[in-house]
């Protein structure tokens, strides 16, 4: 990394930008443009990260993800010249707790099993948000509270609610992330978040507005974690299904 964008990145805000097949591109919770050719879609996508750094006054970094999932960051600063960023994946801490089984609290443990042996998937769930709010509450950010994190996805999962699920892992995943976790703990996250979103949305008469904004969740968490591009790929394709196909708003360029 050259000395501008060290000393850029150091106070920088990251923000996300993700390109939809069909080009669409999506970005603070809104859709920019779709329907135009690819370049213009990508020089959107870099647009709003130098507006919203001008309209701030403050750096940024941003991140934008391509259809086939690649990512490229760029250190901005206003309308200067931007600087290339280079994009790194997980980066493991060593911590003796990732060692550790899923802890108990007060007997918080015990129903969940129960629910599990006893084939009550939907009260195992319900069991398990109850220990892992309890560890949230008890040691906020630590690898207790992400193993507990992790343990309460699997069990939406189990009890097939895939919007639950889907989003209970991805904020595993960016728990594991922030933590430092073993990188194998991270992408079971990962996938079991794309897994469980790619089930929701299957049948598009049947998506609701949560499980397509869980995706765009999904998909901007993802950017945040990178690399995984094939995860990545695979989400932006299926939300590419839910963008409107007569949208074709665009951006509008600043002349700098």
């Amino acid at each position: 990394m050259t000395p501008a964008a060290s000393a850029v990145a150091v106070t920088a805000m990251v923000h996300t930008a993700a390109i939809l097949p069909g080009c669409a591109v999506h970005s603070r919770g809104a859709l920019l443009t779709s329907g135009v050719p690819l370049a213009d879609a990508i020089r959107t996508a870099w647009h709003s990260g130098h507006r919203l750094s001008a309209e701030r006054e403050t750096p940024l970094v941003l991140r934008v993800a391509t259809p086939d999932g690649r990512i490229e960051a760029r250190a901005i600063r206003g309308w200067q010249r931007p600087v290339p960023e280079p994009v790194t994946g997980h980066q493991p801490v060593d911590h003796p707790a990732w060692l550790d089984p899923v802890p108990d609290r007060a007997g918080l443990l015990r129903p969940i099993r129960a629910a599990q042996r006893s084939g009550q998937p939907a009260a195992a769930a319900a069991a398990a948000g109850v220990l892992a709010g309890a560890l949230r509450a008890e040691l906020g950010a630590h690898p207790h509270t992400a193993l507990a994190a992790e343990l309460q996805a699997q069990a939406a999962a189990d009890a097939r609610m895939w919007t639950r699920a889907a989003r209970l892992h991805t904020e595993a995943a960016a728990l594991h992330h922030q933590l430092g976790a073993p990188g194998d703990r991270e992408a079971a996250c990962v996938r079991g978040a794309v897994t469980a979103w790619v089930r929701a949305s299957a049948h598009p008469s049947r998506t609701t507005a949560e499980t397509v904004a869980c995706g765009f969740t999904l998909a901007h968490t993802l950017i945040g974690l990178c690399p995984h591009t094939d995860e990545l790929a695979a989400v932006l394709r299926r939300l590419a299904e839910y963008i409107p196909p007569t949208d074709s708003r665009t951006e509008p360029e600043t002349s700098r």
